[in-house]
């Protein structure tokens, strides 16, 4: 009897011993299997806003019932890629009050948006641009302060750091801006697309300025893409309404010349054939683009034109 709960002590032992280094290894195992990072949470870059350069310019006439535009580039000068926070900047929307705009006195213009709570912010969070690379953006001033007739200067914020501030901007607001032509003198803009538009092969479309007036049309080039593409003059959504941003070159230039207008006599037209894929990353999808017009040019927007993208 002995013998035998000794055999049964000992036949539990090495149970209980085996069980114990089986439960080991697989614990072990399990650490091992588990994928790195499954649960880690994420880390921001670390911020570099020496590396960007940030710059204000307004687009066009500023007046109250027109609009102030307002275009803010970020541009990557370092050797490699760099990473910025959209939190708090124009890139993410007027979610806060996101810049230093002082009226001639020099007391702050009142901001009457929303103010935002996020969370920290995540990978999406992010805008990575490439060496040499400018990432811009374009809003209406006038929408989100309370602006009256007079001289402001506008600065942008840091944001969360990641973004050095832009200079000072002086922009003067009119009450009225400029007379518009009249209907029967206004040129007629027409964007039109190409089919079998790819984002392998190129996405053309093709800009006409008609006049159907009674004088003589005269145009700037700037900002058109009868000078090719050196500006953002387009406006690109996407099927979700996401505005596709503009990613090609931002040329500076001095006051135009004679040189830089076209006329066009009545009855005739001027059209140009050009590539989106030039300064924008077009994807297959769907969308919806349109030539923005403005006082640099003289010529008006034109209608929206559907894009479909394929492979």
């Amino acid at each position: 009897m002995l013998l035998v709960r000794s055999m049964l002590r000992l036949a539990c032992a090495v149970f209980l011993g085996a069980s114990a280094l089986f439960l080991g290894t697989s614990s072990v195992m399990a650490k091992r299997d588990k994928k790195p990072g499954a649960n880690a949470r994420f880390t921001p870059p670390t911020p570099t806003p020496q590396d960007f350069d940030v710059t204000l310019r307004r687009i066009g006439e500023a007046s109250l019932d027109h609009g102030v535009m307002l275009e803010l580039s970020a541009y990557n000068h370092a050797s490699g890629p760099r990473t910025f926070c959209q939190y708090y900047t124009p890139f993410e929307g007027f979610l806060n009050d996101i810049l230093e705009v002082l009226d001639d006195k020099g007391k702050s213009v009142a901001y009457p948006g929303p103010l935002a709570d996020r969370p920290p912010p995540g990978p999406s969070s992010y805008v990575s641009l490439r060496a040499g690379e400018t990432r811009s953006v374009r809003f209406d001033l006038a929408q989100h302060y309370s602006l009256h007739e007079g001289s402001f200067r506008v600065r942008s914020g840091e944001g969360i750091g990641t973004l050095p501030r832009s200079a000072q901007l002086s922009v003067v607001v009119a009450a009225k801006g400029p007379a518009q032509p009249a209907p029967s003198e206004a040129p007629l803009v027409v964007l039109a697309a190409e089919p079998d538009a790819s984002s392998s092969r190129g996405v053309f479309v093709s800009l006409t300025v008609r006049n159907h007036g009674t004088k003589p049309l005269r145009f700037c080039e700037y900002h058109t893409p009868f000078e090719g593409m050196r500006n953002d003059f387009i406006g690109i959504v996407d099927a979700a309404g996401r505005p596709v941003p503009y990613a090609g070159m931002m040329a500076k230039r001095a006051a135009p010349t004679e040189e830089d207008y076209f006329t066009v006599e009545p009855g005739h037209a001027r059209t140009q054939r050009f590539e989106l894929g030039e300064g924008y990353k077009l994807a297959p999808g769907a969308y919806r683009a349109h030539f923005l017009g403005g006082a640099v040019s003289g010529l008006p927007a034109s209608e929206a034109v559907a894009l479909t993208v394929g492979p």
